[in-house]
Parts: C-alpha cells; sequence; structure tokens
C-alpha cells in the first residue's frame, strides 16, 4: 500500500532539504576561505631571505641573497641618518642588488624583505615576508684588495634584551679587538656618546641606566686596538648597531589630580594621610594595584591613578608627535580668517604649556592613555603616527575661547570688502550651524583631560596628511559629514580603540566609555605646570614652571629650606 505524503509535508521537506543546501554552501565557502588563508600565511612564512653575502668592488656594493623559497622580488630599505627611519629605495627581481656611488657613505643599514605577489579572486595580493638587518661599514680604498676586514673572526654580533622598568642588557660577542666601547645616539646633538669601556678580558655585557619612556633608542659598540685611537675612530671591526623603542612605564612621569585626592598611606586602604589638591604637580614613585605611590608636602602615599592627568610625552614618548599650539601661537581660525584675540596668541590657561627647551606638557588621564596605546599600534602597522595639537584644555581656556569668539563673531571679515560677511556666516553655513557646535559655552570633555585633538603623520617623510581643513578650524567645513579619505583613516583608528568622534570636528575624539566606567564627574578650572618636586634615578630635584631646576643654589620650599647640587640633585633626602 502506498504512503500518502500530505501537501504540508512536503513543503516541510522542501523547506528542510533549502536548509541542508544552504548549510553545505556556507560549509564550503567557509572551507575554502579558511583553505585559502592558511595557504597565504605558509607563504608568508616561507617567503623569507636566507643566507647573504655582501661584497665592494669599485665602488659598488653587491648584496646576493639565497632565498629558502621562490619570492617575486625583494625590497630594500636603506636607513637614513637625517630622520633615523628605514626609507624604501626599490623593490628587486633575482638574487642581486648592485648599489653604485657608495665610495662617500661611512656605513650603510639596509633591510631586506622578500615579498611574494598571488592572485585570489583575480585581484592581486603582496605577501611580505621576514624583514632581515644588513649592516655595513665600507672599507677604504686602499683596503679594497683586503677581504680580512669581513671575516667573521673581526664582526661583532650585538643583540639587546629587556631587564625591568625600561633598562637594557647590551650584549656581543668578541672579535680579536683588545678594547670594547658602548655607545648611545644622542639625538637632540646628533652625535654618539660613549657610555663605557670594556676590555677583551671583561664580559661583553652593558646594562643600560632607566631610559625614558616609549622612546627609540639606538646603541653601538665600537672594537678597537689602541686607547689613543678612540677619536680618530680607526675601529678594529664593522661596529653594529641595536635600535629599539623602550617599554611604556608611568614611572617617574610627571602627573595632576584631576580632583582633589586623598593621600594614602597604602593603595585601597581606606586610611588618608592628607588631601592632595587638584592640578597639582607630582611624580610617580611606583605603580601598584592602580595606584600611584607619590611624595606631597613631606609625605609619601598612595592616590589613585585613574583620577591623574599624566604627561604623555614622559609616559607615551615619541610614539606620538606634541605641537600645542595654544601656548605658543594658537592655529584656531574660520576657514583662513583669524579670530581677532585667538589666532597666534597664547590662550588662557596655557601659559605654563611651553617648556623652556621646546618641549610641551601633554596632560591626559590616565586610563585614557593607555587605551591611546591601541591606536598608537593600528597607525604604525600602516606606517603613520600621530601629530597632537591639544589634550588636557583647562576650562579658563574653553570660556576664553568661547567669550572671545562670540564678542567678535558678527565682526565682518573685511571692513572694506562689499559683501560685509561675517565670521558668523562662514563658521555657521549661514545658520546651518552655531558658535556651541565648534566652542563650548560652559564645559568641555578637554576640561576632564578625555579629548584629544589630533591629526595622522606619515612615519617615512614626517608629513600631515591633508585633511579638507586645517586643525582648528572652526567652520562648517571641518565637519565629519565632508571627511575625506585621510580624515576617515584617522576617525577608523580612533574610533576603533574605543573613542568617540564629534560631529562638527575631524580631528576629535574623546573617551566616553572610560568617563563612565570611573564615574568622572569633575574637571579643572585653571592650568597646570610642571612646577614641583621631580625625582629620577639619581635622586630628587626641583622643577620650575619653564622645567628647568634649582641647580647649586639653596630655595625655601614649603617653609623648609633645600640645598641643591650643580646638576640640581637636593642635598637632603625628602623621604627619609
Amino acid at each position: 500500500m502506498k504512503k500518502r505524503v500530505t501537501k504540508g509535508r512536503r513543503h516541510k521537506n522542501r523547506r528542510t532539504e533549502k536548509k541542508l543546501n544552504i548549510f553545505l554552501w556556507v560549509s564550503v565557502v567557509a572551507g575554502i576561505v579558511v583553505i585559502a588563508a592558511v595557504y597565504m600565511w605558509r607563504l608568508r612564512l616561507a617567503t623569507a631571505l636566507g643566507d647573504i653575502d655582501v661584497s665592494i668592488r669599485d665602488n659598488e656594493l653587491v648584496i646576493l641573497m639565497e632565498p629558502t623559497s621562490k619570492s617575486d622580488a625583494c625590497r630594500l630599505y636603506i636607513y637614513d641618518k637625517a630622520t633615523r627611519k628605514f626609507m624604501p629605495y626599490g623593490e628587486y627581481v633575482g638574487n642581486m642588488i648592485i648599489l653604485d656611488d657608495i665610495a662617500d657613505m661611512a656605513k650603510m643599514r639596509f633591510r631586506l624583505q622578500a615579498v611574494k605577489h598571488i592572485k585570489i579572486f583575480g585581484h592581486r595580493i603582496t605577501l611580505s615576508g621576514a624583514v632581515q638587518e644588513l649592516i655595513v661599514a665600507p672599507i677604504m680604498q686602499a683596503d679594497v684588495e683586503s677581504e680580512e676586514h669581513y671575516s667573521s673572526e673581526d664582526e661583532l654580533s650585538l643583540e639587546w634584551e629587556h631587564i625591568g622598568d625600561c633598562r637594557y642588557a647590551i650584549t656581543w660577542k668578541p672579535c680579536q679587538a683588545k678594547w670594547y666601547e658602548v655607545q648611545q645616539w644622542a639625538q637632540k646633538e646628533e652625535c654618539w656618546e660613549s657610555k663605557s669601556l670594556f676590555t677583551e678580558a671583561e664580559d661583553m655585557l652593558y646594562q643600560t641606566d632607566r631610559l625614558p619612556s616609549g622612546m627609540e633608542v639606538c646603541f653601538r659598540v665600537v672594537a678597537y686596538d689602541n686607547v689613543s685611537e678612540r677619536d680618530r675612530e680607526e675601529y678594529k671591526a664593522v661596529y653594529p648597531e641595536a635600535s629599539f623603542h623602550t617599554d611604556i612605564s608611568p614611572l617617574y612621569c610627571t602627573v595632576w589630580p584631576i580632583e582633589p585626592l586623598s593621600l594614602l598611606d597604602e593603595p585601597q586602604s581606606g586610611k588618608s594621610i592628607d588631601t592632595i589638591p587638584a592640578g597639582h604637580a607630582l611624580c610617580v614613585l611606583e605603580e601598584r594595584d592602580e595606584y600611584f605611590k607619590v611624595y606631597y608636602d613631606r609625605h609619601v602615599g598612595f592616590v589613585d591613578s585613574s583620577f591623574c592627568l599624566i604627561n604623555l610625552p614622559e609616559f607615551i614618548g615619541d610614539l606620538c608627535e606634541y605641537e600645542i599650539t595654544g601656548s605658543i601661537h594658537s592655529k584656531t581660525a574660520v576657514h583662513g580668517y583669524s579670530i581677532p584675540g585667538i589666532t597666534g596668541n597664547v590662550i588662557q590657561g596655557y601659559e605654563n604649556v611651553c617648556l623652556g627647551n621646546g618641549e610641551y606638557l601633554v596632560p591626559y588621564l590616565y586610563p585614557c592613555a593607555q587605551k591611546l596605546r591601541k591606536a598608537i599600534k593600528a597607525a604604525a602597522d600602516d606606517g603613520y603616527h600621530f601629530r597632537i595639537y591639544d589634550a588636557f584644555r583647562p576650562n579658563e581656556a574653553t570660556r576664553y575661547y568661547y567669550d572671545t569668539a562670540e564678542a567678535v563673531i558678527d565682526s565682518p571679515i573685511d571692513e572694506d570688502a562689499a559683501s560685509g560677511a561675517t565670521l558668523r556666516e562662514i563658521m555657521t553655513d549661514n545658520g546651518r550651524y552655531r558658535l556651541s557646535s565648534f566652542l563650548a559655552a560652559s564645559v568641555s570633555a578637554h576640561n576632564r583631560g578625555i579629548a584629544l585633538d589630533l591629526t595622522l603623520v606619515r612615519t617615512d617623510t614626517g608629513e600631515e596628511l591633508r585633511m579638507q581643513t586645517d586643525i582648528h578650524d572652526l567652520s562648517a567645513y571641518s565637519v565629519i559629514s565632508r571627511n575625506n579619505d585621510n580624515a576617515y583613516l584617522l576617525a577608523d583608528y580612533m574610533k576603533g580603540a574605543g573613542y568617540n568622534d564629534l560631529f562638527s570636528e575631524w580631528w576629535h575624539f574623546q573617551d566616553d566609555e572610560t568617563k563612565e566606567e570611573i564615574g568622572l564627574s569633575s574637571y579643572l578650572k585653571r592650568g597646570i605646570s610642571c612646577e614641583g618636586w621631580k625625582r629620577d634615578d639619581a635622586g630628587w630635584r626641583y622643577r620650575f614652571k619653564d622645567g628647568g631646576f634649582c641647580k647649586d643654589a639653596s630655595k625655601s620650599i614649603d617653609g623648609i629650606e633645600y640645598s641643591f647640587d650643580a646638576e640640581g640633585y637636593c642635598v637632603q633626602d625628602l623621604q627619609d
């Protein structure tokens, strides 16, 4: 007897069959994607350079490579001393690179990177292999016939290791030399400074002092036979370099409480020693359990780090650039038209931000500064870094900006012009926006230390990416609906790290998430300065508002007389 299949059951079977087909197709596509990803990754790992041989003949440098797998080309980068960056030099096919006209070059640093070009679904994709660094010191013309200079016994192999809290160990294998000198590159002086001298009988190990946080440093080891030849740089061997960025640490950084904070005897103890006023400059002696150990008014205790502004140049170092123009000549304008009392002026509350050495104080809430590192890394991976134009802004500056602009916004931009156009018309697009769209009338996110004004810079050239307007252009031309591709790229980095943008300013990003998490409601009314006690490994110093230190003198501080030596270090120990 035949079974009857109802119409409803047939429809149900068809739906089940359709779902199975969809599931099978999704599985097949997913499998293809996974296989392709694995294949690409295996190619990336395999696309590496093998042994490299270097020779110099007739002012030509020849680099021979033995790829470990078939690659399509090799990219060459040459180190530029002026910018201290590796600059792309070309892409070479085959296993040989020949460079001409090197007679006047004392030393060269290269990076080699094998690349593979593949096509997936008609699209060409370039896979980059591992990077190998090569350091070559061309021999003098008189020694061209000799190969002994490049023998394995005369070459130094330099390595570095992080040993904790911005301290590093530099090690190398000895060559046939009697003396070894460790030198560090001094960025400001643009020269090599001697750090330590070793004999051939000593361990080839140099341990650094504590280095600045987040800074690129460079060391080299020079080998020679005669101490008297040090100044003449008649070295025995090729001298290698070790360049790296130091790790990030708040130790010895300057911080300011965003609100009055209790100085506790221990983290989370609840026992208050004193109350530190908002905006008072402190120096971090230790970080423990989300608290900073600090010195204040002859007491050492702990404050909640979540409510402290930290000076970004001391914390994240040269991972960003800083140009706080409000402290020297404000760039704030209306689409190319100056705002009287603002454009080109020092803004009220920023008087102590630019220090005597040209560096800036850039206060930013500590948990926000930690989040910023994610955006910094994402930009760095693509060859960019940030230039920060503003971070914490005192409320007095916010009010100054708004009140000054409000007083002149209806004045004609050109008294001789027949049109009589005003700053307000250009700023607001004839009433589409308001002054408060660009300038806070009372309290802004900058006053709480959670906002940044910044842009993107190419790491290789140092050039700012072109946006739709200049930074701090208070006009309808700056709204994010008019973002160009570069402004969208900036927003991708910042929003990808958890920041929110502002509809009227392509350069403004704020960390509302952190504000809510810690329950921040306070803000600073007045500007800050760095004046106060400052600590480093050598001891305590007293710093003035301009960033200079009290040296070779005595000074009464908080009713106590202190003496300072020629280097600015206090003779007394403040923590006794």
